[in-house]
């Protein structure tokens, strides 16, 4: 018998049924497969009986909130969720709940559980999205110079193959001309309720003060503990131990190292498992997602110290702190 000839026949016989299956799947995404999982499966069913978020880390972006989450889960009261970035926030009107709740573990006394999705922050209107849901969660902001983090978030979207030329100056001038259409033409912004955020917005990201205001609309100043990025490299003891007194849980103290059989292993994240430790150096804590870029220009940095000062004065007002953004050379 050919075995050849029998199995091109069994195709042709399924091939129809096939088709069929294809075409239902496409029609009925949500029951895709291919997607599925034992442990979305067992995250969803079980839903009712986990967590929400204690506390949020918002933001910023190219702030350290990596870094500051990595070393905020050693604390054994603290359980992370499936994933650092949920990004549920954002699409909203996409996902429920329960989908939310099916990223974070199981209720357990004394224990509590957080996300860390940096996007948030410069979105305007998650504020309100998570007020309805979580009107008692705290809020923690990572806040980096302005500057420093603009020319980070170019050179990550570089790296990616994102942007169109490598020159930071012409990126600088396109984006100025944008916010002075913007400012020009009001009737021109899109209110998209779906919005994520800014394409090419590296400086108004750094519009720090007129993100905040759109989260003190909701919350009070009690429940939002704001950080200074630069503390992250030179005090992280202190700025960790703040931020467990601001989270009410008991003194911990993190490792002194991270140790090399967690970066090979990898720390375990409510059930998965996440190289949260990438790119760190096991022999000293340092930051995590650290780059290696050209320097700036120093004329390009006296201009965007110039730029960025009034929005940086409003922000010291605001929290009655002042950084030394505008001192810095």
């Amino acid at each position: 018998m050919d075995t050849r000839k029998f199995k091109l026949s069994d195709q042709k016989k399924r091939s129809p049924q096939r088709r069929a299956a294809r075409s239902w799947l496409i029609e009925h995404p949500e029951l895709n497969p291919y997607k599925f999982t034992w442990d979305k499966f067992y995250r969803k069913i079980t839903n009712r009986f986990r967590m929400l978020p204690d506390f949020l880390i918002i933001g910023g972006a190219k702030s350290g909130t990596t870094s500051l989450f990595a070393h905020l889960v050693e604390h054994p009261n603290i359980i992370p969720g499936s994933m650092k970035e949920v990004f549920f926030f954002q699409y909203l009107s996409n996902n429920k709940t329960s989908f939310y709740r099916s990223h974070f573990p199981i209720k357990r006394k004394n224990l509590i559980t957080c996300e860390a999705t940096s996007a948030y922050f410069v979105h305007p209107l998650i504020p309100a999205r998570v007020h309805k849901l979580l009107p008692s969660v705290k809020l923690i902001v990572v806040l980096r110079n302005p500057i420093e983090r603009a020319y980070s978030e170019f050179n990550y979207t570089v790296n990616l193959g994102e942007q169109i030329t490598k020159n930071f100056e012409d990126v600088i001038k396109s984006e100025l001309k944008r916010i002075e259409i913007e400012n020009n033409n009001p009737e021109l912004k899109i209110k998209n309720t779906n919005y994520h955020q800014f394409s090419f917005s590296h400086l108004r990201h750094g519009f720090y003060a007129q993100h905040l205001e759109n989260w003190l609309k909701f919350f009070p100043k009690e429940q939002l503990l704001i950080l200074n990025a630069k503390d992250l490299y030179n005090n992280l003891d202190n700025i960790v131990a703040e931020t467990f007194d601001f989270l009410n849980l008991p003194k911990y103290q993190i490792e002194s190292r991270i140790e090399k059989s967690k970066i090979d292993k990898i720390r375990p994240l409510g059930g998965h498992e996440r190289n949260i430790y990438k790119n760190i150096d096991s022999k000293t804590r340092t930051l995590f997602n650290v780059q290696n870029y050209p320097e700036m220009k120093s004329e390009t940095r006296k201009f965007l110290q110039d730029f960025f000062r009034p929005h940086n004065e409003k922000l010291f007002e605001m929290i009655g702190r002042r950084f030394d953004w505008n001192d810095e050379k």
